[in-house]
């Protein structure tokens, strides 16, 4: 019976009944001191914002650091929570505009990528990855670009054709393609260096599968085939995880 924070249409945060319980299981996971000692500051500050609604800057300063844990297992989880907090408080989904206008490369990308089981509210969720859409750094657009189609946010796709446009990777401009096609035709054909074509469908919850349809079988009847048994296969894994 630990301390969260619910309410309806907002996803739940649930804590375990003691910060002392998730230090141990930190200090189980890692002898880094830098990792230990951070993502104590980190759970401190969590605990201060669900059990007294505390988000004062220094609190949310010490969650934001969060994610620039060296530990990848709870720099996730920090991601996550802070997702899930700013349906609760602005004040920690206001500081998403400054990390992207601000912080270094690292914590950007590990903001953008934050953004994939829980979403924060979608204008919040539009913005971060608008920004991270133009960000310098190919990383940050390669996930933003992932994000937004993960996350159906159709509203940005005149945002990913412009950026398209300007897009000096060439293999950032395929990914753009991509995701775009699967967000408006929920499929996207491509032809492979051997010839071959990788068939890929748009799957619920933001999920992709793909098959090659070999040169010589190629056919628009052979993709849509291809595009039924990738999504029967799918609804078969989701209905095994269900059972």
């Amino acid at each position: 019976n630990g301390p969260c924070l619910e309410e309806e249409g907002k996803p739940t945060l649930r804590l375990p009944e003691h910060p002392e319980e998730v230090i141990e299981r930190v200090h189980r996971l890692t002898k880094d001191s830098m990792t230990r000692d951070r993502y104590t500051s980190y759970i401190g500050a969590l605990y201060e914002v669900v059990v007294r609604g505390d988000v004062s800057p220094g609190i949310v300063c010490d969650l934001v650091n969060g994610i620039s844990c060296p530990h990848k297992l709870l720099r996730d989880e920090a991601g996550e929570q802070l997702m899930q907090l700013a349906h609760y408080y602005p004040e920690v989904a206001g500081e998403f505009q400054r990390i992207m206008e601000q912080e270094g490369e690292a914590v950007r990308l590990n903001l953008v990528k934050a953004v994939f089981k829980v979403m924060p509210p979608r204008t919040i969720a539009i913005n971060l990855l608008f920004n991270g859409l133009r960000d310098q750094a190919e990383r940050v657009r390669y996930f933003s670009v992932d994000r937004i189609r993960a996350c159906q946010l159709r509203e940005l796709l005149p945002q990913l054709h412009e950026q398209r446009r300007v897009e000096p990777n060439l293999k950032m401009q395929r990914f753009i393609d991509f995701n775009c096609a699967m967000m408006t035709d929920g499929f996207y054909v491509e032809e492979k260096d051997s010839g071959d074509y990788l068939v890929s469908a748009a799957l619920g919850g933001g999920g992709v599968l793909s098959a090659t349809v070999p040169i010589d079988e190629y056919s628009p009847a052979k993709v849509q085939e291809t595009l039924e048994r990738l999504r029967t296969n799918w609804a078969r894994l989701q209905g095994k995880k269900k059972d």
